[in-house]
């Protein structure tokens, strides 16, 4: 396998942590999970001759190619030859995991970081190693306390395996929309010692490092509950307004500058239309306890236009997403809202789409045609009075409509390697709307994407995961096949800011726009 070039393809962002179930390996529990049936499937041959893993693959591979946007007039996977190599494969399966290796490996193909499978990691055994990419090389930047002393050493190999061949050993358990996608997850796969079991690599009760300095490391397998981690001390921490917060959202005037902090794409009016009515008093406390985005976006800009404030700093970094509602409400600040141009979605409305969404079928169109699962329909164009999923949501979030209110100062968007799904939609609609400069890191996602998830559940083996249903295309259709959105100033995050606790983002904005200028 040929060594993996570190970031000549990844700009990893400075700040890191150890993530030790990302959303891209184990699926929040508590949500609704839609079991998937087909009478056609089931009444096969191949069907009812396979034991209970080869029967669900089959469920499962049925379901993606009729409910995935990419499988609409395309053969973007060779999918008979899949089809018949998993199910031979499955032949002497005794074990969920290894169902979900085969249904991962394909998915790992699509490129399509919102279609995956759930491992179910909890209460797994763990490694306790996070890693920081800096060009061609990798760095212990976090561990247990006990072997805190190895922190900050370079690695060069991992149970005597190059570095660069490890991480490519992880590619098949990943759903990745491109590589900065890949490099910005496989540290959290490497920490799961029951996923090493599906690559290449030696099985180990220990990780065994070896170091540049010619130091070693054997790492054990560990509880998450037992884990104490120590990470890699800054010699000086810069001054930077980011802070660690519960909030999803706020904003500091800091001299002539207003920093607007943008952790989570959620605020109370987008988790009512999540959570629906409800009973439970608990949860109602909790949504009362959050923040209105529109109350706050009023705010906060009413305090920019008394102070004279002439920069905006929208701050994406590690914000991963959540209801597109809010990045249209900040837009119509910061350019007229009829003057936006907007992602066009397109639906696939599946039979097992319309099985989650009953009150839709049949769905149409406004010219009066009934959709169906052969084609992709423009959600502009369905008709708004059933088309629940896109109409009764978007008359939640209310739009600045006053276009002496816009904000006529600069503004700048920071993404990173954690910027995700409607966080990064909004850095691109920010990017072909020409809103301000986009500052950071190769954005991890695809600027045309796939999203909008159902949650599917097999039959059989209760094996779980999602699947998106909608194709979401950029302002820029001739930049469509892009596979990563370009920032319009590039920081390289290096090994020596980590040390130094320079954030790069906010140097680099004091030194561009003077404070007090």
């Amino acid at each position: 396998m040929s060594k993996i070039n570190l970031l000549s393809i990844f700009y990893k962002q400075i700040t890191v942590f150890l993530i030790v179930l990302s959303t891209s390996i184990s699926i929040v529990h508590g949500q609704n999970f839609y079991t998937y049936r087909s009478e056609d499937v089931e009444n096969s041959t191949l069907y009812t001759e396979g034991n209970i893993y080869q029967k669900d693959f089959l469920l499962f591979i049925d379901l993606l190619q009729s409910a995935h946007p990419a499988f609409v007039n395309s053969n973007v996977l060779p999918i008979d030859s899949l089809r018949n190599e998993g199910y031979k494969c499955l032949k002497r399966c005794y074990d969920e995991n290894e169902l979900r290796f085969t249904i991962q490996s394909i998915l790992s193909k699509l490129h399509d970081g919102h279609t995956i499978v759930d491992w179910n990691m909890k209460n797994i055994l763990v490694y306790p190693i996070v890693l920081f990419f800096d060009e061609n090389d990798v760095y212990l930047v976090g561990t247990n306390v006990e072997y805190q002393e190895h922190i900050g050493k370079k690695i060069s190999k991992i149970n005597k395996v190059p570095i660069g061949d490890v991480l490519n050993a992880f590619r098949p358990l990943i759903s990745y929309e491109n590589e900065y996608h890949f490099l910005s997850n496989v540290c959290n796969y490497i920490q799961m010692c029951d996923l090493w079991e599906f690559t290449s690599l030696p099985k180990k009760k220990y990780l065994s490092i070896e170091f540049s300095d010619n130091t070693a490391l054997k790492l054990p397998q560990m509880r998450k509950n037992s884990l104490h981690m120590a990470y890699v001390q800054p010699q000086n921490v810069s001054h930077s307004p980011r802070q660690k917060s519960s909030k999803p959202f706020s904003y500091q005037i800091v001299d002539n500058i207003c920093y607007l902090q943008f952790d989570k794409c959620q605020d109370r009016i987008s988790l009512q239309s999540l959570y629906g009515q409800q009973t439970d008093q608990n949860i109602k406390k909790q949504l009362e306890s959050y923040p209105i985005f529109n109350d706050f976006l009023t705010g906060m800009f009413m305090d920019i236009d008394e102070n004279e404030i002439p920069l905006l700093v929208v701050d994406l970094r590690n914000n991963p997403g959540g209801n597109s509602g809010l990045c249209s409400q900040l837009l119509s600040w910061l350019m007229p809202a009829d003057s936006i141009l907007d992602y066009t979605s397109y639906i696939r409305m599946s039979s097992f789409g319309k099985e989650i969404f009953p009150q839709q079928e049949p769905l149409h169109t406004q010219d009066g045609e009934i959709c169906v699962p052969s084609k992709l329909y423009d959600c502009s164009t369905l008709d708004d009075s059933e088309d629940t999923i896109t109409a009764e949501v978007k008359e939640l979030f209310i739009l600045n409509t006053d276009r002496s209110k816009v904000y006529k100062g600069d503004v700048l968007f920071l993404i990173n390697s954690r910027t995700y799904s409607s966080a990064g939609m909004l850095a691109v609609l920010a990017q072909d709307n020409h809103i301000g400069k986009i500052i950071g890191t190769p954005s991890v996602f695809r600027p045309c994407n796939y999203g909008d998830l159902l949650m599917w559940q097999l039959p059989n083996t209760n094996v779980r995961g999602t699947i998106s249903h909608k194709l979401f295309s950029r302002p820029d259709t001739n930049r469509c096949q892009e596979e990563s959105l370009v920032p319009d100033i590039l920081l390289k995050g290096k090994w020596q800011d980590v040390l130094n606790g320079t954030d790069i983002y906010w140097e680099w904005i004091t030194n561009h726009y003077m404070i007090n200028r």
